[in-house]
Formats: structure tokens, sequence, C-alpha cells
């Protein structure tokens, strides 16, 4: 089940980063897809039996400097309302930006805005 997941979020990305832009983005994006195709079953499946299931939420709070989670709209896996409903509550210090039209995978799919927005995100600090 893991596979089919992982799967269907890859090319789903992958179809998006083709779509906007030149082949950079999509590149990266199939290198990372191999990258983790590669990695075997039992890596791929660590996440989700693992990193998904802990607890973090009383460590979070504990943090005191800015915090910034840039979040694509079109993000599937944690989507930007999730995150408002979910994560910004915990962590006081922290702001949301959407990234819009970007997926999961934001670094690889939209690097340049990525960099803007942490630029900005640190210049206003």
């Amino acid at each position: 089940m893991v596979n089919r997941i992982d799967r269907s979020v890859c090319s789903v990305g992958a179809k998006k980063s083709s779509d906007r832009s030149s082949d950079g983005p999509s590149r990266r994006f199939r290198q990372a897809a191999r990258g983790s195709w590669n990695a075997g079953g039992t890596a791929r499946s660590a996440w989700p039996r693992q990193g998904l299931v802990e607890d973090f939420s009383g460590s979070v709070g504990k943090i005191d400097v800015p915090v910034l989670v840039l979040a694509g709209s079109d993000d599937k896996v944690d989507p930007p309302q999730v995150l408002r409903e979910h994560l910004l509550p915990l962590v006081p210090t922290a702001t949301l930006t959407e990234l819009d039209g970007v997926g999961h995978l934001s670094p690889l799919e939209a690097p340049d805005l990525v960099a803007r927005r942490l630029g900005e995100f640190l210049r206003s600090r």
C-alpha cells in the first residue's frame, strides 16, 4: 500500500512540475523519486509507520524562535488548512506562507519561489 501511495503522490507532483516550467523542476523531481524507489521498501515504509505516529506536540511548543512554515496550495500530503489547524496552534512563533500552485515537494517544484519566500522571511526579522 505504501508503494501505491508514494507512486501516486510522485506522479501527481512530477506532472505538476513539468506542466509549470522548464525541465529543471521535473528533472529534480524525477531524481528524488528515483532515489526514494532505490532506497528500498524498508526505508520507504519507515516514515508512515514510525515518523507519522510520533507525537511531537509537546516539544514544538518550546520553540522560541520565528518559524516559517511553507505550504504548497496543491499539497495533498500536508494541505495548508491541515497545517493551519493542527501545526500552527502548537508552535506559537510560527507563521504559514502558502505557495500558490505548488505541491508537497516545494523545494523541487518551485525552488526560486521557496528561496524568495525564505529571503523575505529572514529579511523581516
